[in-house]
């Protein structure tokens, strides 16, 4: 799984990213990031996967340092070079921030953490390298121009890009309803004129879902992340630190930016905890995982999600036909909850309280 992983971003990166800069550096050599990542609603959705995926690229140059040649060692350290390097192009100071803290506190796993911040350490220098050389050194020895997207956005800093009013939103409707929420998506019903989601994770589960669902969530997620890393420091497994790693720097740039909000990179989250879940031996469960009582209560939560969802899914279709002829849209965008199904009527219903 790790090489699929790995072997999928090089694809990226050979099929999407560098035949583009190829043609820009034949043709008229003006840089914007948009131009690379076409595939990317916002250019620094691309820093998500970055986040979720460079700890296990990574941790496979280390696993196959020992067993493949030399050349073909270095090719390895190229591609997760240019997959930071084009991090770096991004604009994504999420990434950049959560990756940073990863890495600094990598050594706390053990042997095994502290070999994959050494290995991280080298991919970022080698990546910055190859970004200077990209956008700085070759446009100026071309045209006498350099092309720095992405690094300019070292300017602004700690600028909170208007997320101190987002969450400030959050803060006041999680006081008016502190207990019971807003309701799942009730940050985006609305337009609030600065974004459809509060960039942090902790205040939108807050607003959404209410405070006492909220903290039992935040202490489950704390109480997991101890015990894989004490697993970790116990065992010493590559691949379990990779994922930690990769499962830590996705909930810290969730805090920040809405890597657990976009479809895919939310997919990507579940699937990493998912698999780090899967390590774990059978005989190592608790006791009471494999009690009746556990499993009754997991069938009856799945019975009551289906009886729930039954009657939303055979009026689905319907409903997204009548919201993309309201909207005038022939499909629904990557930013979803631009073209959602909550009717205006509902809304208004909702605000009002009636």
């Amino acid at each position: 799984m790790p090489s699929l992983l790995f072997g999928l971003s090089a694809l990226y990166l050979v099929l999407v990213l560098l035949p583009r800069w190829m043609a820009f550096a034949s043709e008229v050599f003006v840089f914007y990031p948009s131009d690379f990542f076409s595939g990317f609603e916002n250019p620094r959705f691309f820093g998500h996967w970055v986040t979720l995926t460079l700890p296990l690229m990574v941790h496979v140059v280390l696993r196959e340092a020992d067993k493949t040649r030399e050349i073909l060692r270095h090719a390895l350290w190229v591609v997760v070079a240019m997959w930071v390097a084009f991090a770096i192009a991004s604009g994504t100071r999420g990434s950049w921030l959560a990756l940073g803290l990863v890495t600094m506190a990598l050594p706390m796993v053990g042997p095994a953490g502290a070999q994959l911040a050494r290995g991280t350490i080298v991919a970022a220098v080698c990546g910055l390298v190859i970004y200077l050389l990209m956008f700085l050194v070759v446009p100026f020895l071309m045209q006498g121009s350099v092309a720095l997207v992405g690094v300019e956005r070292l300017s602004e800093g700690a600028q909170l890009s208007r997320r101190d009013e987002l969450w400030s939103l959050s803060l006041k409707g999680i006081a008016a309803q502190p207990f019971l929420g807003a309701g799942p998506m009730m940050f985006a019903a609305t337009n609030n004129g600065v974004g459809a989601h509060p960039h942090n994770v902790i205040l939108q589960l807050a607003y959404e879902w209410g405070l006492p669902l909220t903290i039992l969530l935040v202490y489950v997620v704390f109480w997991a992340g101890l015990r894989q890393l004490s697993v970790c420091r116990q065992h010493g497994n590559p691949l379990r630190a990779a994922l930690l790693a990769s499962i830590t720097g996705g909930l810290i740039q969730a805090q920040l930016d809405g890597i657990l909000v976009m479809p895919f990179s939310q997919t990507l989250f579940a699937l990493l905890c998912a698999w780090l879940g899967s390590l774990t031996p059978r005989d190592q469960y608790l006791e009471m995982d494999r009690g009746f009582a556990v499993r009754a209560l997991c069938c009856a939560c799945a019975i009551a999600l289906g009886i729930l969802c039954l009657p939303e899914l055979q009026d689905l279709r319907k409903w997204e036909t009548a919201t993309l002829d309201e909207m005038g849209a022939s499909q629904f965008l990557p930013r979803f909850w631009v073209q959602g199904v909550i009717p205006a009527d509902s809304q208004s219903r909702l605000l009002t309280g009636q």
